[in-house]
């Protein structure tokens, strides 16, 4: 192993290095679920019908429900898949699963 044609390790890769956007996942690696705090808990709302709620950050991930335009979520963490898409971990019903960021909107 250590081959020079293996591609690298997306899960060992820093976000920061793959998505330069995300600048505040600083210290995150891709796939790595970064925690909020309670009082760090956003409220969101779905912006489209039919939205999905994986078991994981990714779009290969499992559907477990699906929500329709603007049920309400809150935010309790997020994590980046190696094609730096934000994925946020949601908490609905006291369950935590897994939605694109993409499909979400802040609450006031």
């Amino acid at each position: 192993s250590g081959g020079a044609d293996e591609a690298p390790d997306p899960f060992k890769t820093p976000v920061a290095n793959l998505c330069p956007n995300a600048t505040w996942a600083a210290g995150y690696y891709i796939g790595e679920l970064m925690p909020l705090k309670p009082e760090q808990y956003r409220s969101a709302v779905v912006v489209g019908d039919d939205t999905n709620v994986r078991d994981g950050a990714g779009f290969e991930s499992r559907t477990v429900l699906t929500l329709d335009r603007n049920a309400p979520v809150t935010i309790v963490g997020e994590a980046w898949d190696s094609g730096c898409n934000q994925w946020m971990q949601v908490q609905i019903n006291s369950k935590r699963h897994w939605m694109n960021g993409n499909t979400l909107r802040l609450g006031s």
